[in-house]
């Protein structure tokens, strides 16, 4: 019994070296790029004509929600507000390029339920390697 208690010791801490070794491989040595600075930088911020959610088998509980989707080509961060409020991207959609690797994102923000009137809706932007912010406004009117 003593044998097996000391042999499944041995294996986990021979399994905890090689976790941390393997971790240890994947950051990026001198001279190289991380994945952050090899990502195209946003070059354009396009915000698309809103919709409301009428069924989704994976966000139930977002139908009759007001959805404004937002085309970024690049990498980076990106915030929205709607009317002053921030909102959340739920879902998000590659845009593949040569090679089908992807060059941009649609996200797609949930406003909730607005009431009729008008609406800003802001995005604003910035790539990972970058101080430079692309914004976009559109005024949105509810029906």
């Amino acid at each position: 019994m003593k044998k097996l208690v000391s042999m499944c010791i041995t294996i986990i801490m021979v399994m905890a070296l090689s976790v941390t070794a393997f971790a240890a491989d994947n950051t990026p040595k001198a001279g190289e790029a991380s994945p952050q600075a090899t990502a195209p930088p946003i070059t354009s911020v396009k915000i698309e004509s809103g919709y409301y959610l009428e069924e989704s088998h994976w966000y139930p509980h977002l139908i009759g929600h007001y959805i404004v989707p937002v085309r970024i080509m690049g990498y980076g961060s990106v915030i929205a507000t709607f009317n002053g409020e921030s909102v959340t991207s739920y879902e998000s959609e590659g845009i593949l390029g040569p090679g089908n690797v992807a060059v941009g994102w649609v996200y797609h923000y949930d406003c909730g339920k607005p009431l009729p009137g008008e609406y800003v809706f802001e995005v604003k932007a910035r790539g990972w390697q970058s101080v430079n912010v692309i914004r976009a406004t559109d005024t949105i009117t509810i029906p």
